[in-house]
């Protein structure tokens, strides 16, 4: 049997469900029998595994009929990066093959997940920060902009992941506002006191992956209350007015 092509959506810190049949070329069920089913969700940019669905056959297995889901913990975790899943199945003859693929569409939340982790009092769930140039404040130099990282308010410690936009562009992420170090070429070194965390340099639709994740403390005794503040820069041909994208992080509170 071909594998199907299906796109699903899921909306982190929800939990997620589909129910699926699947059938024969000729349109009878598709005997599960003896069978395990095992999908996973990966990063298109990276093939990074997003998270292992939980795979079920559901009642009579010669019906051909699973589920796929996650709890709100593993959908909390999901970047929001462009990813895409499959699902096999393994057969008791040995023989393996795959059902089903399609890209993955991972809706942000407001609602940040709660419940209390159990490895520390202090840590808080992987979340997406996304930023707007609706939301930037022009610095009126050099084409860059900063963005008003409002939400990022509070966080003492974080680990950046990944980064991403929808635009070729060039991120600078500081931990206090210099606008002294806006001019400077990117060939060039950041000075010690520029309170830069980190540099990178985006094409349209590719995620920056940070292995390992970038650690740094925010600096509140000059970020003028923002905990992270962004410059974001396109070259010449492009309008800033159009980038968008996010930044995956982790908090430690």
């Amino acid at each position: 049997m071909a594998a199907g092509t299906y796109n699903i959506t899921i909306e982190k810190r929800a939990t997620f469900s589909i129910t699926l049949t699947f059938k024969n070329a000729d349109g009878s069920e598709y005997d599960l029998s003896g069978s395990s089913l095992v999908s996973q969700i990966r990063i298109d940019s990276s093939n990074a595994i997003q998270s292992d669905f939980t795979a079920n056959i559901v009642g009579d297995p010669t019906n051909g009929v699973a589920t796929l889901s996650l709890t709100k913990e593993q959908t909390s975790a999901l970047s929001t990066a462009p990813s895409s899943y499959d699902l096999f199945v393994d057969k008791i003859d040995g023989t393996s093959e795959k059902l089903l693929s399609g890209s993955v569409l991972i809706i942000g939340n407001e609602t940040e997940y709660s419940a209390t982790p159990s490895v520390s009092q202090s840590y808080s769930p992987r979340r997406n920060i996304s930023f707007l140039n609706s939301e930037l404040i022009s610095s009126d130099e050099f084409g860059f902009h900063y963005v008003d990282t409002g939400s990022f308010f509070g966080i003492d410690v974080f680990a950046l992941n990944n980064v991403y936009a929808n635009q070729d562009c060039r991120v600078r992420l500081y931990n206090s506002i210099d606008y002294d170090d806006l001019s400077r070429s990117i060939y060039e070194d950041a000075p010690n006191d520029a309170g830069l965390i980190a540099e990178a340099s985006l094409t349209s639709g590719q995620v920056v992956q940070f292995t390992p994740a970038l650690i740094s403390s925010t600096n509140k005794a000059t970020n003028s209350g923002q905990s992270i503040m962004a410059a974001i820069t396109t070259s010449s041909q492009q309008e800033l007015n159009s980038v968008s994208g996010h930044f995956d992080i982790l908090q430690f509170l």
